[in-house]
């Protein structure tokens, strides 16, 4: 696992350096920013990590877990919004984003803060693996299961608009459909670790990680084609999307 970790910084750095100087570019901001945002996740879940925590005050250990489950439910929004971006204008795509992101986010990220600290892992200092949570007791069960639901609803919106863009054989599309299968199989072998005797998170952390792995070579292959890698799409295709919610 070590090993896989080293290799996704990596990718993640080269990623960045060939995107450089991507900020400047409206259409190809969020990309940059979720290699990011999914390269600091794995880090904070990953046995790379320093124990930075093992002092803090009971009901305070581990933090580091739930902040990684954020990120990575998170990392599905700058995906969101390349996407949305090439429907409609900015008032059309924040009105969606509110209505659809901000506000279940709003009372999904509160509720899992609050099923962790109220645990037992938050009590004491211990190693784990990012999912290897539900079985320590029925807070924690509960806790897997809202990052799992939350992180779920957001990728198949996400699936949901990026099925919209690939009308034709596009190989960045491509990239990110494959990092999206591979983040739905992640937290589908959570849901199934909760639900049933067998323990699956450690292939739950390798499915993420590889997912950041493709998500960093898509960013860095459509950046260095210096073409867009998603078509515009016509704003009544953004309107009928949100008619059928």
């Amino acid at each position: 696992m070590e090993s896989l970790t080293i290799l996704m910084m990596g990718v993640a750095l080269w990623a960045l350096w060939v995107r450089r100087f991507t900020v400047f570019c409206r259409y190809e901001r969020a990309v940059t920013a979720n290699i990011v945002i999914l390269a600091v996740a794995i880090y904070l879940s990953s046995p790379l990590l320093p124990a930075i925590l093992d002092h803090d005050p009971p009901g305070l250990c581990n933090l580091e877990i739930p902040v990684a489950h954020v990120l990575l439910l998170v990392g599905a929004i700058p995906a969101l919004y390349t996407y949305l971006i090439r429907f409609a204008d900015d008032v059309t795509l924040q009105r969606f984003m509110a209505q659809w992101v901000t506000r279940p986010l709003t009372v999904a990220i509160p509720v899992m803060f609050a099923l962790f600290i109220v645990s037992t892992v938050s009590d004491r200092p211990i190693e784990m693996e990012i999912f290897d949570l539900g079985h320590h007791d029925a807070w924690l069960r509960a806790y897997v299961t809202a990052v799992t639901a939350a992180s779920v609803y957001l990728l198949l919106l996400t699936g949901r608009v990026l099925l919209m863009l690939r009308n034709e054989r596009n190989t960045v599309l491509d990239l990110h459909a494959a990092w999206l299968g591979l983040s739905l199989l992640a937290y589908t072998m959570s849901a199934v670790s909760v639900i049933t005797p067998l323990n699956l998170f450690t292939g739950a952390q390798v499915s993420l990680t590889l997912a950041a792995i493709v998500w960093s070579v898509a960013a860095a292959y459509s950046w260095r084609q210096r073409s867009r890698p998603l078509r515009i799409v016509h704003p009544e295709a953004l309107k009928k999307f949100q008619a059928d919610q």
